[in-house]
C-alpha cells in the first residue's frame, strides 16, 4: 500500500507543476471484462474467469483542491467459474455477482493517452451460480449469500478517439478477503469499456 501511495503522491507533484487542465465533464460508459479472483490453492479445485456484462455508468472530471480525478458509478460485475472433483465427478460452477460501484482514478498524460490510477469499491446486490455436474446443469439464485462489499485497486488506459468518445482498458485487483484466514481468495477483472463525454 505504501507504494501505491508513493506512486499517486508522485504522479500528483508532477501535475502540480503543470498547467491546470481542463477535465472532462459529465459522461456515460459501457462495456464488460474478463472477471475471476485471486485465491488460494485447494486440492480438487481449479479457479477459472468469466465473462461479465455490463459494466454501465455515469463518470465526471472534477478536481479534488490540486488534485485532478475522474469519478463514475454504476453497475459492475464480479465473478468467477470454478471446476471441482467430488467422488469421480467433475462439478462446473459459474457465479457472477452484480455489483453498485464507486470510484476515482487520478489521470496523468503521457503523449495522446492518459494512465490511470485509483480505487473502486462495490457493494453485491444480485448474483446468480450455474452448476453443471453428471450432464445436469442447475441455476441457483445467490441473492441471500452475497460476498460482502469489495475494495480494490485500479489501473487503466485510456484514449482517445475523438473529443467526445474514449476507449479505455484496465485491470482491477481486490484487496478485500472473501475467505477467512484459512482459504484467502479475492476479485480481479480485466475490463474494457467505451465511454461518451457530452
Amino acid at each position: 500500500m505504501k507504494i501505491i501511495l508513493t506512486i499517486l503522491l508522485s504522479i500528483t507533484t508532477v501535475m502540480f507543476a503543470q498547467d491546470r487542465p481542463e477535465l472532462p465533464g459529465w459522461g456515460i460508459y459501457a462495456g464488460g471484462g474478463s472477471m475471476g479472483v485471486l485465491a488460494d490453492d485447494i486440492e480438487g479445485v481449479t479457479w477459472g474467469r468469466v465473462i461479465a456484462v455490463p459494466v454501465i455508468g455515469i463518470s465526471r472530471g472534477l478536481w479534488a483542491g490540486p488534485v485532478p480525478l475522474s469519478v463514475g458509478a454504476g453497475l459492475g460485475q464480479r465473478g468467477y467459474s470454478q471446476e471441482a472433483d467430488f467422488f469421480g465427478y467433475t462439478m462446473k460452477t459459474e457465479s457472477k455477482f452484480t455489483t453498485v460501484d464507486l470510484w476515482a482514478t487520478v489521470p496523468y498524460p503521457v503523449g495522446p493517452v492518459l494512465i490511470q490510477a485509483g480505487l473502486v469499491a462495490g457493494i453485491s446486490v444480485a448474483g446468480t451460480a450455474t452448476m453443471e455436474m453428471d450432464g445436469e446443469e442447475t441455476e441457483v439464485d445467490l441473492s441471500e449469500t452475497l460476498p460482502d462489499p469489495d475494495l480494490g485497486l485500479l489501473v487503466g488506459l485510456a484514449v482517445p478517439i475523438n473529443d467526445n468518445i474514449g476507449v479505455n482498458v484496465g485491470y482491477a485487483h481486490g484487496i478485500t478477503n472473501h475467505g477467512d484466514d484459512d482459504i484467502r481468495w479475492g476479485f480481479n477483472g480485466i475490463f474494457a469499456l467505451v465511454g461518451y463525454n457530452f
